[in-house]
């Protein structure tokens, strides 16, 4: 069985090698999952050099969770075998192929798409397209219920009027049965099967207790449980006339949770310059509070968590201080470390590297000249370094880096000519949230807006500042909790003798007294 924290294998060339399921989507009252489930999932192994990366979280469709093999003796043999196919938010396998086995048992299927596996994500099809299937009904079972042989296969359908609507089954000549299934209908799969229903009669209730609306809210609750188990996605509730068990019936609605998973969407996109890029970000639904936490340490991880890249040293021949002058340019070296230091770089670099200038004038010199290894890339080549008015040759060793946050170089620093430079690596120029609230203030909508300098795209920085944050809570997920022994802790850390609250009555009483004290 599929659960949290499951390893499964990946079926697919899109990358991934190994992932570990995070969350069945539309199981908040679920433990396992199945074939066609959905599911989030962090990958924990992928191939190198591919668009997935380690860490990345994904969506899923689960295509297998164990393997039967049969003996000639007649033995079974089972062991597991989780595999998934990993899709992106529209439902596309992100992999162009399913492996071996996998592929020939799906192919017995005839899905015509992996995502058709799952309730959740619709099914492949025109607009108008519709499923028709006929079968031959094989036994009649109580309660209006009938056993039909459908394409090697037995199903258990109903002709109960109320439970399912004639015009999707329909009774044949010669005990035969027909049923049509529309792409949009959500309570069924492509073979016409029922998910779930539930009335008043189902949970017990008989007679008139059937109209009492302690049955009305039972039946309503019980609906939409097996709406979000089967991961649907919308649930119908017929309710009959007014009364108490109608509003017994909405406010059983209210209190369940919601079939809607959450989403999130790129509303507004915009490029002042090469070095300003803007997006704006909507996600939702969240709970009452989920949106201000999920705010708060998005807006931190986008400050502070992302790598960028930098200009941190220059070096210049036969240079005194970085305040000289240099006899044919315009600027003097603080100017140029100042310049070098509003270069914007975009790189795939580890650590630290080498580039270099060498430029002979009279000209401009601009971020263009920059002779950079191949795995660092300049995002405005335009930037101005210095101005040479006499044909004098500028060579200047320049320091690359990666790294987060802002670093101040110690004044010592100096060494063999070269002059450190402060670097500011941080991409994301600016982010902000908002908080938009609806249905009588119990749902949020979480608005967020992020600038960046145009090394990275604002939604690249969602990303990884998104990956930065499951990383920090993965270890969560595996690490056993510590048992602490006290008594032969030698760290204990001593209590102040007095509460806040003594401190606070021992400060009034001296104020009144005309003592000073202080309070720490």
């Amino acid at each position: 069985m599929i659960q949290p924290q499951t390893h499964l294998n990946v079926a697919d060339n899109s990358g991934a090698r190994e992932l570990m399921c995070i969350r069945i989507i539309g199981a908040s009252n679920r433990r396992y999952a199945h074939i066609g489930d959905v599911i989030v999932a962090v990958i924990k192994d992928a191939v190198p050099n591919m668009p997935l990366e380690r860490s990345e979280v994904v969506r899923a469709v689960i295509v297998r969770t164990c393997k039967e093999l049969k003996r000639d003796n007649g033995m079974i043999i089972r062991y597991d075998d989780n595999a998934a196919v990993v899709i992106d938010q529209e439902g596309n396998p992100k992999g162009t192929r399913v492996f071996g086995a996998i592929a020939r048992e799906l192919r017995q299927f005839n899905f015509t798409k992996i995502v058709s596996l799952a309730p959740e994500e619709v099914l492949p099809g025109m607009k108008e397209q519709k499923w028709i299937h006929e079968g031959l009904i094989t036994e009649s079972l109580p309660n209006g219920m009938f056993r039909v042989r459908l394409d090697n296969e037995n199903m258990i359908l109903g002709y109960v009027s109320g439970k399912i609507r004639r015009s999707f089954i329909r009774i044949l000549p010669g005990d035969r049965v027909k049923i049509e299934v529309s792409r949009y209908d959500s309570t069924r799969d492509v073979r016409g099967r029922v998910v779930s229903w539930s009335s008043a009669g189902t949970c017990g209730f008989r007679g008139t207790r059937r109209g009492t609306p302690f049955a009305a809210q039972t039946a309503a609750a019980n609906a939409i449980r097996a709406v979000v188990d089967q991961g649907m996605q919308r649930a119908e509730v017929m309710i009959k006339g007014p009364g108490l068990g109608r509003d017994a019936t909405l406010r059983a609605i209210r209190r369940s949770v919601s079939t809607r998973t959450l989403q999130w969407k790129c509303v507004e996109s915009a490029a002042d310059s090469k070095r300003l890029l803007y997006g704006r970000f909507i996600l939702s639904p969240l709970m009452k509070g989920q949106a201000d936490t999920i705010g708060i340490a998005m807006r931190r991880a986008l400050l502070g968590e992302i790598e960028g890249t930098c200009i941190t040293r220059a070096k210049f021949e036969k240079i005194s201080h970085e305040y000289s002058t240099i006899m044919g340019i315009q600027e003097s070296v603080h100017e140029i470390l100042m310049n070098l230091k509003e270069i914007v770089l975009r790189s795939n670099l580890y650590g630290t590297c080498e580039a270099s200038i060498c430029v002979r004038g009279p000209g401009y010199v601009t971020a263009q000249d920059i002779i950079l290894p191949p795995y660092v890339a300049i995002v405005d080549n335009t930037q101005h370094i210095a101005s040479l008015t006499e044909p004098i040759e500028l060579v200047i060793g320049l320091q690359i880096e990666k790294n987060r946050g802002y670093l101040i170089k110690a004044p010592n620093t100096f060494q063999d000519g070269s002059y450190p430079i402060d670097p500011v690596f941080m991409p994301v120029r600016n982010a902000n949230h908002s908080i938009h609230s609806y249905e009588n203030g119990n749902k949020e909508i979480l608005f967020l807006e992020i600038w960046t300098n145009g090394s990275l795209t604002p939604k690249e920085a969602l990303h990884e500042a998104s990956r930065n944050l499951i990383d920090l809570l993965i270890p969560f997920l595996h690490t056993k909790e510590e048992i602490l022994n006290l008594e032969d802790n030698q760290h204990i850390v001593p209590l102040p003798p007095f509460t806040f609250y003594d401190k606070l009555a021992k400060l009034t009483k001296n104020k009144k007294n005309g003592v000073e004290m202080d309070f720490y």
